[in-house]
């Protein structure tokens, strides 16, 4: 009877065993299998995100060329003059041609182009265009060349990249007259500065491809000059915006305004790393369990929920934040303002701060882009330390950053105390963050433009814009400095 007992027993006992191993089995497969759906779902957001962030980067940059050709329409004298047509004397003739090449200079002065100058229908030309771009055109003329890169009917300007066979700069045209054509170039290089990606996805390739499918700028810089991957392109497709992922492959794509898309791709090796190990871990307890199942339950669950949440958590975390400035990222920044902008009529007075940081191009260029990351931690740190606390703050380009806040207290003659003593702060705290000896005797400063409208009366873009304007006016004013326009009485002052 003692035998057969202890053999009922040991059945019982291996029975239970099996139920509570078969039992956890299932519950670890379920978990392990939603926790990695799970991660490459909120990857795949984050690279979504981040890859429509780049896009503004590139747009914004890709917009600031294209305001530097809008600025040659300011006067007639500028985009009027045709040397083909005109009866001017020689004296006259030279007059116009060298406001011209004055504006010209005044306008790109700050811009790293390569080109930029008038080429006319005669080939005679105003401004600088390179030797290397005049040597494109031995044997050809260069107006007719230059004509055919005009795609925009409706602007009269157009983008190209690999013109005439150079695959090292990007050009953009613009039509001033029927006999006159404003060329610009830049190298791709210069792109650079917009192609950040948080240091926690490390393994992804960042990209512009042109309508074509070539790569005009990567990471890698094997791919320059070369159609895009085909697995990328199987996955993402050949236009418009994009987010697709496979068990190898995650890819994103976004359009910037001349339809040229930024794209990037990781391997879903390394993006999923991090969950494969809580995999492994929880294989590890399974055995455990099976071992000392009084304990199983209660150590299973505690020990996979942790590692589930701590990752979406932390994803859901990136996918909002800027990673290297430790601020709002621009997507995130921007609906909040407008969120906030829609609740907030009447409750005093609106500030839409825009700061950029003067000379960031000088540390990339000299002390390298690890210190131009560092500046950009710092500038981080600077904000956060001394605007408003209801304030946001958000990170809208490559060293260009905003902050929103809501004045409830609107006083005649000090209703801007308080903005301009935050303001004040932001410029004090560059300089003792910034000092020269560190920088490689870079004067880093700041430069702000600040919108100010009473809540409700003003949109975004609105805001946005006159904000603009306002740090284009610092710029001139000679940096350091913050400018700010006011709304009152439907007129900006």
């Amino acid at each position: 009877m003692d035998e057969n007992l202890r053999k009922v027993q040991l059945r019982q006992v291996v029975t239970i065993f099996a139920l509570i191993f078969v039992f956890m089995g299932v519950v670890c497969t379920f978990l392990i299998s939603r926790s990695e759906r799970s991660t490459q779902d909120t990857m795949a957001r984050l690279i979504a995100t981040d890859t429509t962030q780049l896009q503004f980067n590139v747009s914004n940059y890709f917009y600031d060329v294209s305001t530097a050709a809008d600025l040659m329409f300011t006067d007639p004298n500028y985009y009027e003059y045709d040397p083909t047509t005109t009866d001017l004397v020689d004296y006259d003739k030279l007059a116009r041609e060298k406001a011209i090449d004055d504006r010209l200079v005044d306008v790109g002065s700050t811009k790293n182009f390569a080109d930029f100058g008038v080429v006319y229908e005669n080939d005679d030309t105003v401004g600088w265009i390179s030797q290397t771009t005049a040597g494109l055109f031995t044997n050809v003329n260069m107006y007719q060349q230059f004509s055919t890169l005009i795609t925009d009917q409706t602007h009269e300007s157009g983008w190209a990249y690999g013109f005439m066979g150079n695959y090292d700069r990007i050009w953009f045209v613009k039509r001033l007259n029927p006999h006159a054509i404003l060329v610009i170039s830049f190298y791709s290089r210069e792109l650079e500065s917009a192609f950040t990606f948080p240091k926690e996805l490390s393994g992804v390739t960042m990209r512009l491809c042109d309508p074509q499918g070539n790569v005009i700028y990567s990471t890698n810089d094997e791919e320059i000059s070369h159609p895009l991957d085909p697995s990328v392109t199987d996955l993402i497709g050949t236009a418009g915006n994009s987010s697709y992922h496979t068990d190898r492959l995650f890819a994103a794509a976004s359009t910037c305004n001349n339809g040229w898309r930024v794209v990037s791709s990781v391997p879903a090796g390394s993006i999923l790393q991090e969950a494969r190990s809580s995999r492994n871990t929880l294989v590890l307890f399974l055995v455990f369990m099976a071992v000392t199942f009084a304990l199983l339950l209660g150590v299973v669950y505690t020990r996979l929920s942790k590692p589930v949440d701590a990752i979406v958590n932390n994803l859901s975390r990136r996918a909002t934040r800027d990673q290297l400035a430790g601020v709002l990222n621009k997507i995130t920044y921007e609906t909040l303002v407008k969120d906030r902008l829609a609740n907030a009529e009447g409750a005093g007075l609106a500030s839409y701060a825009i700061l950029d940081l003067d000379h960031f191009k000088d540390v990339n260029d000299t002390l390298g882009h690890a210190r131009g990351d560092d500046a950009i931690v710092t500038m981080g740190d600077v904000l956060n330390r001394t605007c408003a606390d209801s304030a946001l703050i958000g990170r809208v380009g490559g060293d260009e950053f905003s902050v929103f806040a809501i004045w409830p207290e609107v006083i005649d003659g000090s209703d801007m105390d308080a903005l301009n003593h935050m303001l004040d702060q932001v410029i004090a705290e560059v300089h003792r963050s910034f000092p020269t000896r560190q920088w490689g005797n870079l004067h880093i400063t700041t430069s702000i433009g600040v919108a100010v409208a009473p809540a409700g009366t003003v949109d975004f873009d609105k805001l946005y814009h006159v904000a603009d304007q306002a740090l284009y006016q610092a710029k001139s004013a000679g940096r350091d400095r913050h400018v700010i326009l006011r709304y009152e009485e439907g007129e900006w002052e």
